[in-house]
């Protein structure tokens, strides 16, 4: 699963965007793009 991170907000703070925990949250391809972390093993990302 992707999502988005995004900085600030209405609360302060930086949050992880994902879809399965808001059906109303669409992917933005123009903000920084994150893997689910449960994700990154398996899938051998390294952070950069």
């Amino acid at each position: 699963m992707i999502g988005n991170y995004i900085v600030g907000g209405n609360k302060g703070g930086s949050q992880k965007v994902f879809k399965y925990k808001n059906a109303k949250n669409k992917l933005d391809l123009e903000m920084p793009i994150i893997v689910h972390p449960g994700l990154v093993p398996t899938l051998g990302i390294k952070e950069k």
